[in-house]
C-alpha cells in the first residue's frame, strides 16, 4: 500500500506513488482467484471470469484517469465491487469443491481464504467508515494469516506425495520381485 516507502525510491511524486499504489491494488485479487483455479476446480471458469473482470476494470479505470474523465478515488468502487463478488465465488466454489471431494486439505485453504476474506472486508469497512486510516494494517494481517494457512496447505500436499511415491515404489517392487528370493518373478 501506500504505507510503504519502497515506492519513493523509484518516484518522488506523491501522486504518483497514490496512483501506482491504486493500481497495482485493482489488479492483487488477480494472483489469488489463478491459485484458487488450480486448486478448487470446480469453480475454474467463474475464477476466469473474475480475473478477466478485474483486468477490464484495470484498463477502464486507467482510461479513464489518464483522459482525466475520473480521478481514482471516484473509480476505487468498481473495484471493491468485483473483489466482493469475487469474496462470494470464492466462498460458494470452495464450499462446493469441499462438498465433493471430501478432501480434508481443502478445509485448510479454505479457513485461510476465510481469514483472507474477513480482513478484506475489515479493510473495506475501515476504509468506507474511517476513511482508511487502518485498512492497510487489516489488508496486511489476512495476507500473512492467508500465506500461513497456504504455507500449511503445501507441506501438507507435499507429504501426501511423498507418501504416494512411496507406495508407489513399494508396490512396483511388491509386482515384479518375489519376496521370499529377491528375485524377479513370473511378471518381471
Amino acid at each position: 500500500g501506500t504505507n510503504t516507502g519502497v515506492i519513493q525510491f523509484f518516484v518522488d511524486n506523491d501522486l504518483s506513488i497514490r496512483v501506482l499504489t491504486f493500481l497495482i491494488y485493482s489488479l492483487m485479487p488477480i494472483p489469488f482467484l489463478l491459485f484458487t483455479s488450480e486448486v478448487c476446480p470446480f469453480g475454474r471458469k467463474l475464477f476466469y471470469l473474475c480475473e478477466l473482470l478485474f483486468l477490464i476494470n484495470f484498463f477502464i479505470i486507467t482510461g479513464l484517469y489518464q483522459f482525466k474523465i475520473l480521478n481514482f478515488i471516484h473509480t476505487i468502487y468498481s473495484t471493491h465491487t468485483l473483489i466482493l463478488i469475487s469474496i462470494t465465488i470464492f466462498f460458494y466454489c470452495l464450499v462446493k469443491e469441499k462438498k465433493s471431494t471430501k478432501d480434508n486439505d481443502i478445509k485448510i485453504l479454505l479457513l485461510g481464504i476465510i481469514m483472507l476474506c474477513i480482513f478484506i472486508i475489515l479493510a473495506l469497512l475501515e476504509f468506507y467508515i474511517h476513511h482508511g486510516n487502518n485498512s492497510s494494517f487489516y489488508f496486511c494481517m489476512g495476507l500473512i494469516i492467508f500465506e500461513f494457512f497456504i504455507s500449511l496447505y503445501t507441506i501438507r500436499r507435499s507429504f501426501a506425495l511423498l507418501r504416494e511415491n512411496i507406495e508407489s515404489k513399494t508396490y512396483k517392487k511388491l509386482a515384479y520381485i518375489d519376496m521370499m528370493t529377491q528375485c524377479g518373478n513370473r511378471i518381471a
